[in-house]
């Protein structure tokens, strides 16, 4: 499963660094990893080519941080 806290972690960033190469807040950046939101398709897209992953990744399974969809 897709776990953006891990590919962050790897990268060697830390939410508010990721937060600011994306252009977004770092609350945002918080919400995605708990699986509290979704991200837009532009903002997955900065965020893979940051984290070096497939933007399709954050839409193929909703597990971004700890929900999975339907809960």
């Amino acid at each position: 499963m897709f776990d953006m806290k891990v590919k962050r972690v790897i990268a060697g960033l830390t939410q508010e660094e990721l937060a600011r190469k994306a252009g977004i807040s770092r609350a945002h950046v918080t919400r995605i990893e708990r699986g509290s939101a979704k991200p837009s398709v532009p903002v997955a897209k900065k965020l893979a080519r940051i984290l070096n992953v497939n933007w399709g990744d954050f839409y193929n399974d909703w597990k971004f941080g700890t929900k999975k969809e339907g809960d």
